[in-house]
This record gives structure tokens, C-alpha cells and sequence, in this order.
């Protein structure tokens, strides 16, 4: 498992000037926004959050990134701890636009196979597009659902069970995560070398978005909480695992620099919003 940590390239102090030095209506209303994007707006009823959340990621999907940016980066790692082998079966949690599974079905090849599951569909007809251009279609298999309500004693794809299951940049965005560890501990095929490799962030995931909750709590909004504070840290990640009753065997914390293209602060702040709104 891996704890990783977002820091972006720039002058945070820049930025952060920008923040405190605009006018007070506009934080205000920018604030506003933030408290109404899925991770934040996770205290709401379930089926309206599921809602905000499919809805968040099928607006982005087709700007989504490519395998060379940050959550490419990501990928990479959760694929390199899973140590796949070839022939086994793979099942990517919250897969979207398909980093991790695009990487997962290379590992595993033709005599493997990976079910790749996620909540937006229009994140899955992304990634449909991008395995058919690698020519890896017949290797992964797409799901769209809730990982959190989906029964596990039900195959998912063509497969029952699963040799490791991945998921990369997600667990800010379960309502239920110990339900979820349940549930991949179901998933999970019998005996020592299954895996499951859960990345998560630190609290906050950068210093720019951890500005962004103590504004929030300035101005006074009510129930603003940053998501990533129920595992962000290694021990409350190890806790949560655990509580699932799965061994924690490994769990590696690394700090993650994802260069930003040059752009002014307000370029970069107004770009911040668009991420987390």
C-alpha cells in the first residue's frame, strides 16, 4: 500500500498570495464551489453524492490526462507494488479513464485478465477508447457500477475471484471505505500471494488544497472536511485495512512532484478550482 503525496511545482507562496488577496466575495463564492465537489460533498445522502460524483467525473473525462502525467504516475506505482504475473486476473477499483488497468493488462498478458470497474461511464468509454488503440481490448473487461454496492459472491466480468485488486487515487471518494475493504477481501482468490494495493493521500494532498479547507473554515462553511483525513496517514491507512481483516504485508509512503505547466498564479489558481470543483 502506498500513502502519496501531490506537491506541485511553483512558488506555493505566490499562490498563496493570490488566494488571500482577492476580493472577499470571490472566495467566498469560490468556496462555495468547493464545498459542492464529490469529495467534499460526501457528508450528503447517498444516492445524491453517487449522483455529484458521476456526474464530477463524466464532465472530465475527456480532459482527463494522459499516462504521462500525475495519475499515470500513480498508476505505475500501485502496478510496480502489485508485482503482477503473467496469467493472473486483475480487478482495477474506480479504474476510469484506464491507467492502471492499461498498465495491468501489459503485466498479466493474453493468459491474464482485468476487469476494470467504475462508477462514470463516459471515464469507461475513455478508456475504451484507449484499449482499442493499444490493441488491448480483449484483455480487459469494463464495469460500470458502484463499487460499494456491488455483491461480491457475484462474478464481476469473467471472473469469480481475483489474483490482486488495485485501486489508484480513489479512497477520498467511498463513502463506506471499510465496506470496500470488505468487500476486496471477498474478492480476493485464496491463498498468500493474492494482494490488494490501495493508493491514498496524505491529509491534505497538497499545501494549496489544505489553504483551501482553512479558508473554507474561516469563512464559515459547515461540514467541509478534506476527505483525505480518514487514511491520511500510514498509521490510519494500516488501521482501516486491517479493520477489514486483511494483513497489511507492506506500506511505503512516498512524496510525488507533479510539474505544472508555467502559468500565473491566477492561471494556477483558477486551474486549482477546475480540479476540485
Amino acid at each position: 500500500m502506498q500513502s502519496a503525496s501531490h506537491i506541485p511545482a511553483g512558488r506555493p507562496t505566490q499562490r498563496h498570495r493570490w488566494c488571500r488577496g482577492s476580493q472577499a466575495s470571490s472566495v467566498q463564492h469560490k468556496l462555495h464551489k468547493l464545498a459542492a465537489s464529490p469529495a467534499i460533498a460526501s457528508h450528503q445522502p447517498a444516492a445524491s453524492y453517487k449522483q455529484h460524483v458521476q456526474e464530477y467525473f463524466d464532465r472530465r473525462s475527456s480532459s482527463y490526462g494522459d499516462t504521462s502525467g500525475f495519475h499515470g504516475t500513480l498508476a505505475r506505482r500501485v502496478v510496480d507494488l502489485a508485482q503482477l504475473k503473467t496469467g493472473q486476473r486483475v480487478l482495477d477499483l474506480c479504474s476510469g479513464t484506464g491507467f492502471v488497468s492499461l498498465a495491468a493488462a501489459l503485466a498479466v498478458g493474453p493468459s491474464g485478465h482485468v476487469v476494470a470497474a467504475d462508477l462514470s461511464q463516459a471515464m469507461l468509454d475513455q478508456q475504451k477508447l484507449v484499449l482499442k488503440k493499444e490493441g488491448l481490448q480483449s484483455l480487459v473487461t469494463l464495469v460500470q457500477g458502484d463499487v460499494e454496492t456491488m455483491d461480491p459472491l457475484q462474478p464481476l466480468g469473467p471472473c469469480q475471484a481475483f489474483d490482486a485488486i488495485l485501486c489508484s487515487a480513489s479512497t477520498e471518494y467511498f463513502q463506506d471505505l471499510p465496506g470496500v475493504l470488505s468487500r476486496c477481501r471477498q474478492w480476493l482468490a485464496p491463498g498468500p500471494s493474492s494482494r490488494l494495493v490501495l493508493q491514498a493521500f496524505r491529509a491534505p494532498k497538497n499545501e494549496d488544497v489544505g489553504l483551501l479547507y482553512r479558508m473554507a473554515d474561516e469563512c464559515g462553511l459547515q461540514g467541509v472536511q478534506d476527505p483525505c483525513a480518514r487514511t491520511g496517514s500510514p498509521e490510519l491507512l494500516r488501521a482501516a485495512v486491517e479493520a477489514a481483516g486483511l494483513q497489511v504485508l507492506s506500506l511505503t509512503e512516498q512524496r510525488v512532484v507533479a510539474l505544472e505547466p508555467a502559468m500565473s498564479p491566477d492561471e494556477y489558481a483558477k486551474s486549482l478550482w477546475t480540479q476540485v470543483t
